[in-house]
């Protein structure tokens, strides 16, 4: 007997150091081996009957060495028994996993649900968030929080993601972004990409931070690194706009692929768009069609305004007004300012669907309601010709009037029109004149023709030419060691937004003018701050600051902003500000998105 013991005992050894080597190479080759179970099996076998033999040694009257014997005879059992257990859990967990994600099966959540529970009542974290997504995905967000929160206190980065997620969106718990922001710190730092998405939007937006397009975009970057869609369109954002990263189109065309091959359909647009204007990829309306279909088909708005734009315009396609009617409104429908206007403007011309007046009025008044400025002027000219409406020369003017605030230059003219005539408002030349002007300025032909009527007429006078003045001597250089009592400072800013009407996709050219007065030779640092401002909001990326060293003299310098797809149409607000040594001058102009 003490000799089969001792054969048990080396079969034991030499079992377990075999399943040990062949699970090794199993697990760094990340495949299941079929001898591994077999030799942990033999193993396990070969450890109860070295038990079984100690134990009827021991009662034959066999006495061991020293009392370790009794350990080292119990003690593989005790383990085996605890690794069985563990077993068990683990297995339950990932039969689990399998039937909620679908590996190689139907899945089958109701089914999962019991063998995951089973395992996340024993404090199973990988268990804890499999189960707290099947209740979210049941919508019982309140137990799925609890079990995301077991989980997230043992230090589970994926469950910390959704925890987070459900305080951003408010599922199961009241809405908290700075504790969601908090939770996808902790799991960024555990290397989660999707939390990284998630907190580059925070920091793109300022959500419960500062804005830190920097930060956003390294987020942005650290999420796409790993394959997230929508961090690899966020990030191409980041270089088309030149926020965070260095402007390169090439590169943004080449994230937003990588996003649309993985079915990002904001990516897939946005492609589409890219191709069809030249930005990034040479100019192929093939490719911006069939990048634009990909995502059409899924419904996506931006995609549909951009093909009812080919269709409407022929580009790369047969002009087809129909079909330009039908994407319009698909993306009118899906509250698209500008495809709301432009299927208004096929109403109104007949092209592509039957003359309507009144249904065209009812898609102006739409696209207005979102500060459309073109719009706004449609809208004044259904009641000042009564279609669609009775008409009302007052409420005419005063929807001309918010068009020509928002920098149109056709209601411009036609409220410097109403003045003229004194329809809906009193008649005032001087007012008309203004209006005139403003839209002139713009290159309205009619307005210009306008001017030169009613400065013919004598009704107003032209404007009295600058006199001539000659340019004021050259200030005296100052001593050596006086100070220059006034100090250095800006004298004059001019801030220009050209053109002044820019349709999405294209660029709209920000310019600041700036003269600086200091001591000749003398060099200053000056900031230069632009902000876009869209209804009175400030828009993402800015205020955009940059410091320049200067000498006296005029300068200027200019930031070419593209307008993105889906940018809402409407007037937007630029600011151009420089300051010099905490004194600052700023100018504010207009300029129409259509």
């Amino acid at each position: 007997m003490p000799e089969i013991h001792l054969v048990v005992g080396c079969a034991l050894i030499a079992l377990n150091l075999a399943a040990f080597a062949v699970g090794g190479v199993a697990w760094l080759r990340s495949r299941p081996s079929i001898p591994f179970w077999y030799l942990l099996r033999a193993a396990q076998l070969a450890v109860f009957l070295q038990a079984l033999l100690g134990g009827l040694l021991v009662f034959g009257g066999h006495e061991p060495p020293d009392d370790l014997h009794y350990l080292y005879g119990i003690a593989p059992l005790f383990v085996s028994f605890l690794a069985e257990g563990a077993r068990a859990g683990a297995a339950q967990r990932e039969l689990g996993v399998v039937l909620a994600s679908g590996r190689g099966v139907e899945a089958d959540p109701s089914r999962a649900e019991p063998w995951l529970r089973q395992a996340a009542e024993r404090e199973d974290p990988e268990a804890q968030a499999w189960l707290g997504r099947v209740l979210a995905d049941t919508e019982r967000d309140g137990e799925a929080v609890e079990w995301y929160r077991r989980a997230a206190e043992q230090g589970h980065a994926e469950a910390r993601y959704a925890l987070g997620r459900s305080y951003e969106l408010g599922r199961g718990v009241a809405v908290d972004l700075g504790r969601a922001r908090a939770l996808y710190e902790q799991a960024v730092d555990q290397g989660h990409g999707w939390a990284a998405r998630q907190l580059g939007r925070f920091y793109w937006e300022g959500l419960e931070v500062e804005k830190d397009f920097d930060h956003a975009c390294a987020l942005y970057e650290t999420a796409a690194d790993q394959g997230n869609a929508e961090a690899q369109r966020m990030l191409g954002t980041c270089y088309r706009l030149g926020q965070g990263k260095p402007q390169d189109d090439v590169r943004a065309a080449a994230l937003y692929r990588q996003a649309a091959e993985q079915g990002d359909l904001d990516a897939t647009a946005t492609l589409g768009w890219c191709y069809l204007h030249g930005r990034g990829v040479p100019r192929s309306y093939p490719d911006a069609l069939e990048w634009l279909r990909r995502a059409a088909e899924q419904d996506n708005p931006y995609a549909h305004y951009n093909l009812a734009q080919m269709y409407d315009n022929g580009w790369g396609v047969t002009r087809a007004p129909s079909q330009a009617a039908s994407h319009y409104r698909t993306a009118a429908e899906q509250g698209i300012a500008g495809a709301q206007r432009s299927l208004g403007w096929l109403y109104q011309s007949g092209s592509g669907v039957e003359a309507d007046p009144a249904e065209a009025c009812v898609w102006y008044r739409k696209a207005a309601d979102q500060s459309h400025a073109q719009a706004l002027n449609d809208v004044g000219l259904c009641y000042a010709n009564g279609w669609g409406t009775t008409e009302n020369p007052a409420v005419a003017a005063r929807w001309f009037e918010r068009a020509a605030t928002a920098g149109n230059d056709w209601g411009q003219h036609n409220l410097g029109w109403c003045y003229e005539n004194g329809k809906g408002v009193r008649r005032d030349y001087d007012q008309a004149v203004h209006w005139y002007e403003k839209s002139a300025a713009q290159g309205n032909e009619q307005a210009r023709d306008a001017l030169r009527r009613i400065y013919s007429q004598g009704l107003a006078q032209p404007p009295a030419p600058e006199p001539l003045t000659l340019a004021p001597p050259p200030e005296p250089e100052a001593p050596m060691g006086i100070a220059d009592r006034s100090g250095p400072e800006i004298v004059s800013v001019t801030a220009r937004a050209e053109p002044a009407t820019v349709r999405v996709g294209k660029t709209v050219n920000l310019l600041l003018e700036y003269q600086v007065r200091t001591r000749p030779g003398e060099p200053v640092t000056v900031v230069e701050r632009r902000t876009l401002r869209f209804g009175g909001t400030l828009l993402p990326n800015f205020p955009l600051e940059e410091r320049r060293g200067r000498r006296a003299g005029d300068h200027a310098t200019r930031f070419d902003q593209t307008i993105p797809p889906g940018a809402a149409a409407g007037t937007y607000q630029y600011e151009g500000e420089v300051c010099l040594e905490g004194r600052c001058r700023s100018q504010t102009v207009t300029f129409t998105v259509e």
